[in-house]
Order: C-alpha cells, then structure tokens, then sequence
C-alpha cells in the first residue's frame, strides 16, 4: 500500500461542513474536482466514536460509528479512486480517573479501525483534550505496543504538535510513539504558529530526522507534514513547494476542510 501520495483532506466533523460537502460521497467528488490524493476522517475521541453520544457528536449520518462504516467508506473510496484513513486523538486515562485498561481498550480500537482502513492518522497534542504532557513512563509505549501487536501491517500516521519550543514535542516521549510510525506529519500551522512557514517547515523537518536518528523512528519513515486550512494559501503553496523540492515530500494533510479557503483549492489542485 502507498503511505500518503498527494494532498490528503482532513475532516474533523462532517456536520460542521456547508451542506453540499457533509457526506462521503460529496468529500469524494470534491477531492477528485480538486485532485486531492485522499480523505481522513476523525473516528475517535479516546474511546468514544465521534458518531457517538459524546459531549460534540458529529450528528451528519457518515460519522463514525463503526468499525463495519469504516469498511464501506473505504471501499467507497476505492472505488472512486481516493486514499482514505481515519484519525484518532489518543487520551489519557487519568484525565477521567480511569485505570491503564482504558489504554488497552483504545488500542484494540485503534488496531480494529486501522485494519477497516488500512491507514491511521494519531493526533498526539499535550494540551487539554489531548494526550496531554509528561504522562507516565511508558504509558504511550503501552498504546502503542498493543496496537503495532494486533495491526502490524497498518500504515501509521504521527501528526504531533511537533514544536520544540516550550518541550511541546518533548511533553510527549516521542521515544514512545515514534518506533511505531511509518509517516511523521507534524502540524505546521501559519496561523498559529505565527513564523514564516518555511522557518518553520525547515525547523520541523530537523526534527523529523532527529526522531530517525535518536528516538527510533523507521529508517524508511515518510515527511508528510500538515499544513493549516485557515493558513494563506500563498503560504501553504510556498510550504507544499519547499516540503516537495527540498524535503522529499510526495505529500501533504490539510487540516481541516471545514477551515479551507476557496483559494487553498486551487493550490490543491495546482500541487496535484
């Protein structure tokens, strides 16, 4: 399977979406008019699908809600011709006075929905509503052993806040959660950054060769970085073009579409 050719589309919640792009098949249509090489849609928050009685449910009917949903969306995809993943914002267990089994249930989760899709994308941020910062040692190590244990073959996506200002990237252990990552997309927002994307994209792309050289990321891991929807879309054509010529990417994650600028279409397409 390849990784993440292209410019891939992420979606947080369908139903924040203008009506004529809240279901698959219309994300679908959009990406091939836009050329985008794949869609990824948000399965969980910790445990809980996003289609769920959680406390912001996505209410449009394509949510997620199961491992059967996330099998038909992929066919779907296939189909059309269209890269697809689902992507999981991993929690912490003792933000709800739960026991280290929750880790092993997001695991086994994780495992069964990155086998529906056959890519997973792990949004690990050490803010509130994330993961969160100098969890315990090895409690990330956990999650993922059990996960890599059941989806050996699943490509793996780690999209971090990846700055090294204020230890952001260092708050997580990336020793934990690098060894199992076959692609490091780390979040490189013009917006909320607020430093030239390409100081940033060069600072980041260090990194990404630091976590192969000191914190056993795969010889062979991929850069795919993700770049803000909100960001100007001279910025994100100027980062696509720097990423690709000078960095070896053959892609990139736009998080998310509900953010996109009409204009950051067209660079979409004009990067295809």
């Amino acid at each position: 399977m390849a990784l993440f050719e292209g410019t891939w589309l992420q979606v947080h919640q369908l139903d924040s979406l203008p009506g004529d792009r809240d279901s698959l098949s219309e994300i679908i249509t959009l990406a091939k008019t836009y050329r985008a090489g794949g869609i990824t849609l948000k399965a969980f928050d910790g445990d809980a699908w996003m289609g769920s009685d959680i406390r912001f449910p996505d209410t449009a009917p394509d949510a997620l809600r199961s491992i059967a949903q996330i099998a038909a969306q992929k066919a779907a995809c296939d189909l059309a011709g269209i890269g697809y993943a689902v992507w999981v914002n991993p929690l912490h267990p003792f933000d709800f006075g739960r026991g280290l089994d929750f880790l092993d249930r997001e695991a086994d989760l994780y495992a069964a929905a990155g086998k529906a899709a056959g890519r997973i994308v792990f949004d690990s941020e050490d803010g509130a509503g994330f993961w969160g910062a100098n969890r315990p040692v090895g409690h990330a190590r956990r999650l993922m052993n059990r996960f890599r244990g059941q989806a050996p073959n699943v490509v793996t996506v780690w999209q971090p806040d990846g700055r090294r200002r204020f230890q952001h990237l260092d708050n997580l252990r990336p020793s934990e959660w690098a060894p199992h990552m076959n692609v490091y997309a780390p979040q490189v927002y013009f917006t909320a950054f607020q430093r030239p994307f390409a100081d940033e994209l060069g600072t980041q792309f260090d990194t990404f060769n630091e976590l192969k050289a000191h914190h056993g990321m795969p010889a062979d891991a991929e850069w795919r970085p993700t770049f803000g929807a909100d960001s100007p879309s001279g910025e994100i054509l100027a980062a696509m073009t720097m990423a690709a010529n000078d960095q070896n990417a053959t892609g990139c994650i736009i998080f998310h579409l509900a953010g996109m600028r009409p204009s950051t279409f067209d660079v979409v397409k004009q990067a295809a």
